[in-house]
């Protein structure tokens, strides 16, 4: 049998709760929904690293962000570490990377065609890098920053997106305007184009790897009109509540909290999420459009699909926006993993995290690795609900991570206050009982050092 191609579509800021498969909020990813019928979708799924480029060199190492030294954006990805990226490359695989790469945010060198030298060093055969949302409406000077400024230039329409994303940094983040671009022109349509022509332009001499990297829902909120449109009449659930008084929750949260607080109303808070929604069911449609490249293309019998986000968004919760918290709607991430090849388990609950995606993808191209890594192959679980997995799941950021478990989820904030939830008992994680359930408190600390490598 041949080697599987594998499409992995990774999306940006994208929440573990809103997906229509989900259940939990009225919206629309049919294209999606219609995979998971055929596929596996992992309710459980964290993130490693609360935000973009930890979480991302987790996903690409298999090795959680601290041992990597990657636990900000600001950090870059250690150029002696192996990528599943290399591992595929070495083993006869053409290696795509469309979007967000982010092994290098803080240099913001994409090369003019998407293509810095480090890409290929890092495994791509075929790299195409773009700017990020709001990288893209960055300058210097007069050098244009990467491929999608550079299109947009082409089109006339570089002056007008700088100046219309200038416009939003003077705006609370809750701020919602619709896109003026067309959808053609928009970011994710950019890469969408890039990633189908990589597909069609393979043959079956050899299989290929395509990672699409979107860079939606990311804030801010800019759906275009025509998505936007499908929810402006929806009312969203309500926020998680949040107590600007409450001494339980770390005084670093308190003081994000205030920042978001002035002139938000329940309206200004249900018209972000509008915004949120069309974004995703954008991606839907997006994600509908490569899958049927792939039939296209004759290549659907025998492509793997992998389908996640690299971190969520509190969208509110606890009154915040963004991520970089250790709270549920940061860290949990959808999760979809489809093989045309095997009847598989619809939907597993077992804790499983994202750093468990690269011995993964090495089991579905049949490579064998010797380096020790943290991530654990999902394979068994497509096809056996039962198959042990792990009991715990870890995630860092640099003032704060995190210990979860099936029942407990216990917070580590670097001078300042600890936290410990039920999750059974207070899946919204209001009531932190870290001073009533003080030998949970201490196993699990003792064990979230055990397992980062500091007893």
């Amino acid at each position: 049998m041949n080697p599987p191609n594998i499409l992995m579509i990774t999306l940006d800021q994208w929440r573990y709760d809103w997906l229509g498969y989900a259940g939990k909020i009225s919206i629309e990813t049919p294209r999606i929904d219609s995979l998971i019928k055929g596929g596996t979708y992992f309710s459980q799924t964290v993130c490693n690293g609360s935000t973009c480029v930890p979480s991302r060199a987790a996903i690409y190492s298999g090795i959680y962000p601290h041992r990597l030294g990657v636990l900000t954006n600001e950090h870059t990805y250690p150029l002696k570490q192996q990528t599943f990226f290399q591992a595929l490359r070495q083993n006869g695989y053409y290696v795509g990377g469309f979007g967000k790469l982010e092994f290098q945010k803080s240099k913001a060198d994409y090369g003019e065609h998407g293509d810095s030298p480090v890409n290929y060093h890092l495994g791509f055969t075929h790299p195409f890098e773009v700017e990020g949302k709001m990288t893209s409406a960055k300058s210097k000077g007069e050098k244009l920053i990467g491929p999608y400024q550079r299109y947009l230039s082409r089109k006339g329409k570089l002056s007008s997106h700088i100046k219309e994303y200038k416009e939003r940094e003077e705006k609370p983040i809750f701020y919602t305007k619709c896109s003026p671009h067309n959808p053609e022109d928009t970011l994710d349509q950019f890469i969408f184009d890039q990633a189908e022509g990589f597909i069609k332009s393979r043959s079956e001499d050899r299989p290929w790897f395509c990672g699409v990297n979107f860079v939606s829902p990311h804030d801010p909120w800019n759906a275009t009109e025509e998505w936007f449109h499908r929810y402006k009449e929806s009312d969203f659930p309500h926020s998680i509540s949040s107590n600007l008084n409450d001494e339980m929750k770390p005084l670093w949260v308190r003081k994000r909290q205030e920042t978001f607080r002035d002139g938000l109303t329940s309206e200004k808070m249900n018209d972000v999420k509008r915004h949120y929604a069309g974004m995703i069911s954008y991606m839907d449609y997006l994600i509908g459009r490569l899958v049927d490249t792939l039939v296209e293309c004759q290549f659907d019998q025998n492509t793997i699909i992998i389908i996640t986000s690299d971190h969520g968004e509190m969208l509110g919760d606890h009154g915040l926006f963004r991520k970089q918290v250790m709270y549920e709607g940061s860290v949990r991430v959808p999760l979809v993993i489809v093989d045309p090849r095997k009847d598989q388990v619809e939907k597993v609950d077992k804790l499983t995290e994202l750093v468990d995606l690269f011995p993964t993808i090495l089991a579905f191209a049949d490579i064998h690795s010797s380096q020790k890594i943290d991530g654990k192959s999902l394979l068994p679980l497509l096809t056996n609900e039962n198959a042990q997995h792990k009991e715990e799941q870890l995630s860092l950021w640099e003032n704060t991570e995190m210990l979860r478990t099936n029942q407990y989820k216990y917070i580590r904030n670097f001078n300042d206050q600890d936290e410990l939830y039920d999750l059974i008992q207070d899946p919204f994680e209001l009531h932190n009982i870290i001073e009533e359930e003080n030998a949970v408190s201490q196993n699990m600390h003792k064990r979230l050092l055990e397992l980062k490598g500091n007893n």
